[in-house]
């Protein structure tokens, strides 16, 4: 649905959306996903649930052929502004937490494959342990099955490749959870002791629990 936004309010950090046929709607902070502060006059998409609330705002982008209004902030506006967008990404950060805090072990091997191409954030514990089981659970079956198909280790060493991004991704986030630079999985390539260094000094020990050099804290 398209709407604009009537009024935002910084101390309820709530927002008012009035649709193009005169419907309005509230949202929580939690639901914008843009990354400056919604103001009154911005033009927004965004979608509801079941029970018909809002769940995620985004700014509606206009045609080529309409200009883009883009807003100048003065010194003075940006400098207040600026807290306002690091408390709406800390605020935002919070709700992601919440909602980890109730990930299975399928869910975390999800978002490790819909970020597999991130080398930069951070990574639990339990994000990097639940994603080595269902490695390890999907190997084991490719190599059942690979028996019983008669293809020998076909079936595994496909899985392993189509696993080796996300698991290398998930490694070196889970390297910057401990404030370690992710060039330390290198140290794998150390025959035997290599592997135990990474495994039980870098891989069991607990996450900052505040931000540090690679992101904000992951649980």
């Amino acid at each position: 649905m398209k709407g604009k936004i009537l009024d935002y309010s910084v101390q309820t950090n709530t927002a008012i959306i009035r649709t193009e046929d005169q419907k309005h709607y509230s949202f929580l902070g939690s639901a914008w996903r843009e990354w400056i502060v919604p103001m009154p006059g911005m033009h927004v998409y965004f979608e509801l649930d079941a029970q018909g609330e809002v769940t995620e705002v985004f700014i509606d982008v206009p045609e080529e052929d309409t200009p883009i209004a883009k807003p100048i902030l003065t010194p003075v506006q940006a400098f207040i502004t600026a807290p306002l967008m690091v408390d709406m990404q800390d605020k935002q950060h919070h709700t992601m937490l919440e909602k980890e805090a109730h990930y299975c072990m399928i869910d975390w091997a999800i978002k490790c494959f819909k970020n597999a191409l991130d080398f930069k954030g951070r990574a639990r514990r339990q994000e990097f342990w639940s994603f080595q089981f269902f490695y390890a659970v999907l190997g084991v079956s490719m190599l059942a099955f690979g028996h019983f198909l008669y293809l020998g280790h076909t079936l595994f060493i496909v899985s392993s490749i189509f696993m080796l991004l996300p698991a290398l991704a998930v490694s070196v986030r889970r390297l910057h959870d401990i404030n370690r630079s992710g060039w330390l999985l290198l140290i794998n390539l150390v025959p035997i002791v290599g592997v135990l260094i990474v495994i039980f000094f870098f891989m069991t020990e607990e996450g900052d629990s505040r931000a540090n050099a690679f992101g904000p804290p992951s649980k």
